[in-house]
């Protein structure tokens, strides 16, 4: 059984730019994960305040990403969570919903 590999972009996406697609773009292409998973902030404990609601940072996600070469998964798990977002808590979340492989 092969291992899958999952390429995980978090961020604000407040906007998606170029920087986002370029890093995607270039472990995409070192990597060749089975999986691309966008995971938009929530409420980052960094920022004080995102400008653009997480409807449409989501949506411009979905827009940015349609053409991907590789399977995309946006994982709304940040925005969901009540209180400030933890790339630690995450991680575990993503480690808990995919296993040890």
């Amino acid at each position: 059984m092969s291992e899958r590999c999952i390429l995980l972009l978090g961020g604000s996406f407040d906007p998606v730019h170029e920087g986002h697609l370029a890093l995607a773009r270039y472990f995409s292409t070192l990597l060749h994960p089975d999986e691309l998973r966008l995971i938009p902030a929530g409420r980052p404990w960094q920022k004080p305040g995102l400008s653009t609601p997480a409807e449409q940072r989501i949506e411009m996600l979905r827009l940015a990403f349609a053409d991907w070469a590789v399977p995309v998964v946006i994982d709304e798990q940040e925005i969901a969570r009540a209180g400030p977002s933890y790339a630690a808590d995450t991680l575990r979340a993503l480690r808990n919903d995919v296993g040890e492989s």
